[in-house]
């Protein structure tokens, strides 16, 4: 049986004069300093580079291509893997990465063929060679630069160019009579014709946001039919450009240890304007932060709040928008109770703030004292109801010592009363990390970290009352997976979806779906199993997208053992996985906790707790494509 998780010591004597001084200094900061990342390239612009090896970006509206710096190096084509920009150097056999800044190239490493184009898919990067009967078509590696032969792709020499971007790989043939649209099959390598383009000579192109767009030598822009190959006018570039890509995943902040936070362990929460919000677990004056992260050019960074001592600190959990528009969220622990926790609640100032960052101001909700009423909150969303009650849980305390979800009531002159819903017993289940969610009928639902058989449980508590609790599933760290450290989703049809952190027939945690059969009877149904180490599985609560997708993270499975970002698609009673995109535990940062957002666009975003250029964590972005 695996223990509770182990969490730092962070309890220790308090200096109170360093205290103040440290909260004077933040206040300080806050009126004075803005956090910023470097930019980059914005939704409508992507990078490309010349013949001549001169780098920039192109604007996918105007035709506008602005330069950043000239290596002087001719590249076969560009191709974006990850937060990165490579590119085959043309005749030649070296494999590039692309400084987004200025253009200069660093060296990657070798292939076993002299590249005629190159390009990539969100998947992988590519690259072709002439032979005798042809193109052949190339994987290559990013570490390394080495190739791996796919097969023949069938086509002649001819003025040619291939994609980068989007989930299929394209290719242009123009042999003297125009320019033909291809897809090529990334395991076979064989071309599919899909139709004349219409236009002479296509040198580049670029899937993003679902639209194929293509550059001719002539210097013009189009956006070919992915169906019919059919070109449409969209600007004048009047450059030649070899090459376009733009990477699907970017750091949009580096936590530095300081008034921004560190070490996040929660995702954000996104408003309507496409802000985000989180929280860090450490920073500020060292006790965790709340922060803004601005949808504007460069994504500004706010610090919202810094923990000071007995109004909560080291956040775990996210921070959400309650009914009145403002933030609430949990901490763990308090200096004045020991290591129980608070809920907390933040808004803006009251009047209209001129500075250039604008604090929030924190009010404690409810200060757990560890006994019957339940301590330590740990990385759960709040839920409200209708009345602007809040749910959650506690990961110990309650009169089993094993947890409580709990009620905070909203008084008519103000304030909360908690009121204990349940309290786990530890056959029922024991440790809850995650929050609750209602269903249709308000009864509630949520997940255990262990407890039940001693690896974790799902359940449910029935309404009236949520005094009797239905135990959904019992793991067995098997098969099956265990320890449960997400939430639940529902889908349309009232099926759960969850995960488990560990085990599985990979060793790495699963993602599952219950089906309910009958009151307090469902089936579970394994739909994925991640390869992986023990405790590396998914520890934040799933996202389903319209389409019936499923998106999360895992904090230490993927390529590099370090986590990914992962997509799994229903297609004909089965899930197809997808790795979206593999940490490398170094600038882009490593072991995300958290939970993925989308936006309107379904570009998504969340956090990795460390990592980062100075290795305290990073908030990120991931582009739909």
């Amino acid at each position: 049986m695996r223990s509770q998780r182990n969490r730092p010591s962070r309890i220790f004597k308090i200096n109170r004069r360093a205290l103040t001084i440290a909260l004077v200094l933040t206040l300080l900061f806050a009126l004075i300093a803005v956090i910023t990342p470097a930019a980059t390239a914005q939704s409508n612009t992507v990078y490309a580079i010349t013949e001549a090896g001169v780098f920039g970006t192109l604007n996918l509206t105007s035709g506008a291509f602005t330069e950043l710096g000239n290596s002087g190096v001719t590249l076969a084509g560009l191709g974006a893997f990850g937060g990165a920009v490579y590119g085959g150097v043309d005749n030649g056999s070296t494999l590039y990465q692309v400084n987004l800044s200025n253009g200069n190239l660093t060296g990657i490493g070798a292939a076993s063929f002299n590249y005629a184009d190159f390009g990539s898919t969100t998947s992988s990067l590519y690259g072709t060679s002439f032979a005798s009967n042809g193109h052949n078509l190339y994987s290559i590696n990013a570490g390394n630069g080495s190739a791996t032969l796919i097969g023949p792709i069938g086509l002649p020499a001819c003025y040619c160019a291939m994609s980068s971007g989007g989930s299929t790989l394209y290719f242009a043939s123009d042999t003297g009579s125009g320019s033909v649209l291809y897809s090529l099959n990334t395991t076979t390598g064989a071309a599919t014709p899909i139709g004349n383009t219409g236009v002479n000579e296509i040198d580049s192109m670029i899937v993003t946001s679902g639209v194929l767009y293509a550059n001719t030598v002539a210097g013009a822009l189009y956006t070919l039919n992915t169906s019919t190959g059919t070109a449409t006018f969209v600007a004048n570039t009047r450059v030649d450009l070899w090459g376009m890509a733009l990477p699907t995943f970017s750091v949009i902040h580096n936590f530095t240890g300081g008034q921004d936070g560190a070490n996040p362990e929660a995702g954000v929460t996104l408003d309507r304007a496409g802000n985000l919000y989180g929280t860090a677990s450490g920073g500020g004056i060292g006790l965790g932060t709340v922060y803004e992260v601005k949808n504007k050019p460069g994504w500004p960074f706010n610090p919202l709040y810094s923990f000071i001592s007995g109004d909560g600190t080291y956040p775990e959990s996210r921070v959400i928008f309650g009914p009145n528009g403002t933030l609430y969220g949990t901490t763990p622990a308090t200096y004045l109770n020991g290591y129980f926790g608070t809920v907390f609640n933040l808004r803006p100032l009251p009047s209209v703030c001129k500075t250039v960052l604008c604090p929030w101001t924190e009010t404690v909700l409810y200060t757990f004292q560890g006994g019957a009423d339940g301590g330590i909150p740990a990385y759960g969303d709040l839920l409200f109801d209708q009345a602007g009650n809040i749910y959650g849980t506690t990961s110990s305390g309650g009169s089993g010592g094993n947890g409580v979800v709990y009620e905070l009531i909203a008084e008519p002159g103000g304030g909360y009363k908690e009121s204990v819903l349940y309290a786990f017993s530890g056959s029922d289940g024991s440790t809850p990390y995650s929050g609750v969610i209602f269903d249709d009928s308000s009864n509630l639902y949520g997940t255990t970290y262990e407890g039940g058989l001693g690896n974790g449980t799902v359940f449910e508590l029935l309404y009236p009352g949520w005094a009797q609790e239905c135990t959904l599933n019992n793991f067995r760290n098997g098969s099956d997976g265990g320890y449960l450290a997400a939430g639940l989703i529902f889908d349309q049809s009232g099926n759960l979806y969850g995960a488990t952190t560990n085990a599985g027939k990979g060793g790495g945690g699963t993602v599952f779906e219950l089906t309910q059969n009958a009151p307090c009877s469902w089936t579970l149904t394994t739909l994925y199993n991640f390869t992986g180490a023990a405790s590396c599985g998914p520890w934040g609560t799933l996202l389903m997208d319209g389409n019936g997708n499923l998106y999360g993270t895992t904090k230490c499975d993927g390529a590099n053992n370090k986590g990914n970002i992962w997509e799994l698609t229903p297609s004909n009673g089965s899930w197809i996985y997808t790795s979206l995109y593999d940490f490398t535990g170094g600038d882009d940062g490593g072991n995300p906790i958290s939970n993925v957002v989308m936006d309107k666009s379904g570009n998504l975003y969340g956090t990795a707790s460390i990592g980062g250029t100075q290795g305290v964590g990073v908030v990120w972005e991931l582009k739909k494509n």
